[in-house]
């Protein structure tokens, strides 16, 4: 993850109709990269702001964008447009997807889904082939492999500098970073056949396969050494699902019992709350740093970092009963429990500390979301409480009253920035005035009130 430092700015905007601005979802609508913010209107032309060299400046390709947008993908600095003619359009940093001048033929129709990692991206089209771009040496060349992703692939996965696709036959085909999941050598008869599903954390793959097997490569300590694993044994069988930290993976089977390996700073020890993990384990929740498990009594287990929201000894009694969800950002953990009411965790910095707005959070949430640093949470009255890294989000004072009430939607936009719609169809946003935070210069294209 990349950021900026830059001075934090907020938006104020007028209310304007409702029918002048038909959004009825921001957040299926609304997609980033670390610092810029791509929006598809309801007409399915897209525009964008935020840091220029990092996909908020789309204007090389404006005629392109003007209609027909499906969806659109992000890596750390570019974003990817699907069309509905099969096309897809890029802008952004050059080197790290930005620009795709060099397959454009292949990306000019037929284009069934992209994927992408933090600096390439993979095209699968209808035919089954894949192509990438981007950095050369993170996932953008794939020419090493082409023969094998000439047809049969179904989706890719990544870590942060590798792309990994399943074929229709079970195989897997990587490439990118050797050290990050590009070199599939050690494994490549192990993951030939019977793979039904690939994840990936940020230097490390694990694949699981029919019979709940799990093959794993990639960095070792970071997860991708699975054969002197001291948990080896129990992927030999009954795994259904993956999750992954920066560094570390864990695993839930068909039992509901869960476990994890690589990096202990990261997760990948989790020896001191194993007893926990046995049974009943419903759902996980990840940060940087530190993995979270909801089970069925709805009560949470977390470990990890301590202090980045692997330790909740301070809080344990309330959290071991009645979470209802969690929301995790870079070094911090909320939950959401069943009563309406919220707890953070972590790095005070971070998230972690709500105490300045904890008589706003005791009742009358519905639900949270999070940027990489803050949180913001929309309650049933229409109101919005903010609390994390200022400059992230975490400080809404600037539009404060405009979150006092009335508010349908809350999402955050960015690593840095949030942005809320209202009954009266104005839109809100506020953070990092470079990752999202100031919309100013796009206010009438959000409002309906400008063509591109």
């Amino acid at each position: 993850m990349a950021w900026a430092n830059a001075k934090l700015l907020f938006l104020i905007v007028s209310p304007v109709a409702v029918e002048s601005l038909p959004w009825t979802n921001l957040s299926a609508n609304l997609y980033h990269t670390d610092n810029a913010v791509a929006a598809i209107t309801p007409s399915g032309e897209v525009i964008t702001w935020g840091d220029p060299t990092r996909g908020g400046d789309s204007s090389s390709v404006t005629s392109q964008l003007r209609k027909g947008v499906k969806r659109v993908l992000s890596a750390t600095a570019a974003f990817a447009a699907v069309k509905d003619d099969g096309s897809v359009v890029t802008w952004g940093h050059r080197e790290w997807g930005g620009a795709s001048n060099t397959i454009t033929s292949q990306l000019s129709s037929g284009v069934r889904e992209v994927y992408s990692n933090s600096f390439a991206f993979a095209a699968v089209k209808t035919n089954g082939a894949a192509v990438a771009w981007g950095h050369a040496d993170w996932g953008g060349r794939s020419e090493v492999v082409a023969h094998d992703l000439s047809s049969g692939v179904i989706s890719v996965a990544k870590t942060c500098c590798a792309l990994a696709a399943l074929k229709e036959d079970g195989s897997v085909v990587t490439w990118g970073s050797p050290r990050h999941g590009g070199d599939s050598a050690s494994v490549r008869q192990s993951i030939s056949s019977g793979v039904v599903s690939v994840v990936g954390n940020c230097c490390a793959f694990a694949a699981i396969k029919k019979d709940g097997s799990v093959i794993t490569w990639g960095t070792p300590e970071h997860g991708g050494d699975c054969n002197s694993s001291t948990v080896a044994d129990k992927m030999k069988s009954g795994v259904k699902e993956i999750f992954g930290t920066a560094a570390a993976l864990a695993a839930i089977k068909d039992d509901g019992s869960m476990f994890s390996w690589g990096s202990k700073n990261h997760g990948g020890d989790d020896s001191h709350v194993s007893a926990a993990l046995v049974s009943g384990i419903k759902k996980v929740y990840t940060t940087t740093d530190a993995f979270a498990a909801l089970k069925n009594d709805g009560s949470l287990v977390t470990w990890g970092k301590e202090c980045c929201g692997g330790d909740i000894s301070p809080i344990a009694s309330q959290l071991a009963s009645g979470v209802a969800d969690v929301f995790g950002v870079t070094f911090s953990y909320t939950a959401l429990k069943q009563d309406g009411s919220v707890l953070s965790w972590g790095h005070l910095k971070e998230g972690g500390d709500s105490s300045a707005v904890a008589s706003q959070l005791q009742s009358g949430v519905r639900y949270l979301v999070s940027s990489y640093h803050a949180y913001g949470a929309l309650k049933d009255d229409g109101s919005v409480v903010t609390w994390g890294h200022k400059d992230a989000g975490g400080d809404s004072s600037a539009v404060a009253q405009h979150l006092k009430s009335g508010v349908i939607e809350l999402v955050a936009i960015s690593h840095r920035a949030m942005a809320v719609l209202k009954k009266d169809g104005s839109i809100h946003t506020w953070g990092h005035a470079k990752s999202g935070g100031d919309s100013s210069a796009v206010q009438d294209f959000l409002r309906g009130k400008a063509e591109l």
